[in-house]
């Protein structure tokens, strides 16, 4: 039937507008959406891996027991309906340091780590160094962020939903029942421009924290792996003798060129474990939306009914975008209690 109903707009096509707009077109919510394609890698150059621990701490990540399922599920649905592989369901080698075996065995008794974490420990793998011995994650993946945004932005162009173009904040017009973007009427506004929400007047109060993060594509004759390796770097196969190392984390930049330093470092990382010389192919960089509370911003705008935010996914993005994503579109097709850990008021209730 006809639907009379205005439409939301979507300011940003990266991995969480992508994620939105698919949501919206599943529960048949009217929205448009305005994007600048050629302003940021951060999407394109991510690595996309879903993985439910955090190393650095062995904890598991941020909510990975309630999404890691949920966004392969999405990413694979999507694949299939476009017949197209976004999804890589690869498990990942975790290369140990000095002690680190011992904390991974002391883990994997645990009932939250054992289902992810192998009992079995490896300490032989063709082509690489396992001085201290390695573990297995079973249930990490990888997607195409690059081929997904490109996917979903084919589709959007399509069905006559997205523009690409430049715009600013001043064309926005918030009211109480609607808002306006360039004279025409919509229900609501999702902000959803990554990094450079950092110059939303509307975002003000959230502290952003954007990091560069680089990664770098090489080609590695004769070395094969079945596994997406992890040490304080990750290599992912992409088939052919080809891979994609990454990633570092630069807090002070001035734009999104790659970091001569950045490469240095992981390569030399990189050479620590692998036997064989690799050939860089190319190198990009890309700046990560991140916050500083580490939690990323999915909700309503304090005192400003028409206007919500999705960003600050950071690192992560590939395993929160979907599950968030899904949250934010029953948000605003209907009345549900704001989640507080994602809720952009809680900037309003404590300093940072």
């Amino acid at each position: 039937m006809p639907d009379n109903r205005l439409p939301v707009l979507i300011l940003g096509q990266g991995l969480a507008g992508s994620c939105l707009a698919l949501e919206f077109l599943k529960y048949d919510i009217p929205f448009s959406v305005i994007d600048v394609p050629w302003m940021s890698n951060s999407s394109r150059v991510a690595a996309g891996i879903l993985n439910p621990l955090i190393f650095r701490y062995y904890t598991l990540s941020w909510r990975a027991e309630q999404y890691l399922d949920f966004s392969k599920q999405f990413y694979r649905e999507l694949g299939e309906t476009l017949k197209k592989t976004l999804l890589h369901e690869q498990p990942m080698l975790r290369i140990f340091g000095e002690n680190e075996a011992k904390l991974w065995s002391s883990k994997v008794q645990l009932e939250k780590f054992s289902p992810y974490l192998s009992k079995e420990l490896l300490f032989s793998f063709d082509g690489i160094d396992l001085r201290f011995g390695a573990g297995i994650v079973g249930a990490t993946a990888w997607i195409d962020t690059a081929l997904f945004v490109s996917e979903v932005r084919k589709l959007l162009k399509e069905r006559g939903l997205l523009k690409e173009q430049q715009w600013s904040y001043d064309q926005l017009r918030l009211g109480v029942d609607e808002i306006e973007f360039e004279d025409v009427a919509y229900k609501s506004v999702v902000f959803c421009e990554g990094y450079r929400a950092v110059n939303n007047p509307y975002l003000k109060d959230i502290p952003f924290r954007p990091v560069k993060g680089d990664v770098i594509t090489l080609k590695i004759p004769g070395f094969k792996s079945d596994y997406i390796l992890n040490k304080n770097f990750f290599l992912v196969p992409l088939g052919d003798d080809l891979f994609r190392l990454g990633s570092t984390y630069t807090w002070d930049f001035t734009d999104e060129k790659p970091e001569p330093q950045a490469r240095e470092k992981l390569l030399s990382d990189l050479s620590t474990v692998l036997r064989t010389k690799p050939e860089v192919l190319s190198h990009v960089a890309g700046i990560r939306p991140a916050i500083a509370d580490r939690r990323p911003v999915a909700g309503r705008l304090p005192g400003m009914d028409k206007a919500f935010v999705f960003n600050g996914l950071g690192s992560r993005g590939g395993l929160l975008a979907p599950p968030l994503a899904h949250y934010l579109a029953t948000m605003i097709s209907a009345q549900v209690q704001p989640d507080a850990e994602v809720d952009p008021a809680r900037f309003n209730r404590k300093t940072i």
